[in-house]
């Protein structure tokens, strides 16, 4: 059964997703084509900016009428973990749909660890390695250098 690696970059905005294939043009290359962006604009934002003017809730000690005003989540940390949810989800159909059989996974070190607490089980096995980075920022031809070296390095075709 042929191994198909997919590689997922992402920061809390923004999600690339690569497939790693043998280049048949050169032999013994492998290769990578971007093959889903998924982008999450509200993460962007600041949190004022995504705020809504419901309160929180108050939180007080049992039996004392003391304490103070704590809101639900932080508006940016609930947007973040919306688009972890939305690209768990995507990497979660697409495996039971056979689309690649092996993950790895690149992202901004908070991120990281919104993806984990989202993956299925099924996707967390498929894992092969992980990277707390984020790399998504990088121009172009630095993401490509990376891109090849994850590739050369931790791609068995």
């Amino acid at each position: 059964k042929q191994e198909i690696t997919w590689i997922l970059i992402a920061n809390a905005a923004r999600a690339l997703i690569y497939q790693a294939f043998e280049n048949p043009e050169e032999k013994n290359h492998k290769d990578y084509k971007l093959i889903k962006v998924m982008t999450h604009e509200e993460s962007r934002l600041k949190s004022h900016d995504l705020s809504s003017d419901k309160l929180g809730r108050y939180n007080a000690p049992m039996g004392s009428s003391r304490g103070k005003f704590m809101p639900d989540l932080d508006p940016h940390e609930k947007e973040q973990v919306i688009f972890a949810k939305e690209v768990a989800t995507f990497v979660d159909s697409q495996l039971q749909q056979h689309k690649y059989t092996t993950l790895i996974v690149c992202a901004a070190p908070h991120f990281h660890g919104l993806l984990n607490q989202e993956f299925s089980d099924h996707v967390k096995n498929k894992i092969t390695y992980e990277l707390q980075k984020d790399y998504v920022p990088l121009p172009q031809d630095e993401l490509e250098k990376v891109l090849e070296k994850i590739v050369k390095d931790h791609v068995k075709i």
